[in-house]
């Protein structure tokens, strides 16, 4: 909960964005704990938000993933980023879910069968 002044990894957030933006892919998908809004008052979100915005329409929102498919009761951050010369509109709008109360994932819906296992694994 230190962010990017911590000692485990906390500065790996920010420090993803130099090849990021490096390289300058078409588009991002990043993924992270929703307790970044309030780490240091969300500062690393917002620097991480601010670099994408000079190249990448931006669209970002917590989410609960078992809504997706995940059979985990986990919220995440998910944050995407259009690059802006290749999408040159910012209409763009995260997939609705798929699962709702009364139906919802368990780890058994994503398991395999063993027929479908590689005999060496």
């Amino acid at each position: 909960m230190q962010g990017s002044g911590g000692t485990k990894g906390g500065d790996l957030f920010v420090k993803q964005m130099e090849p990021i933006l490096r390289i300058r892919p078409k588009v991002v998908r990043l993924e992270m704990v929703p307790s970044v809004e309030t780490v240091n008052d969300g500062a690393e979100l917002e620097l991480v938000l601010g670099a994408l915005r000079e190249h990448y329409h931006v669209h970002h929102k917590v989410l609960e993933v078992w809504r997706y498919g995940d059979p985990t009761t986990r919220r995440r951050l998910f944050i995407i980023g259009l690059r802006k010369d290749h999408f040159p509109t910012n209409e763009w709008e995260l997939p609705t879910h798929t699962y709702a109360d009364q139906c919802y994932p368990v780890p058994r819906d994503l398991a395999a069968h063993d027929y479908q296992v590689h005999p060496y694994i």
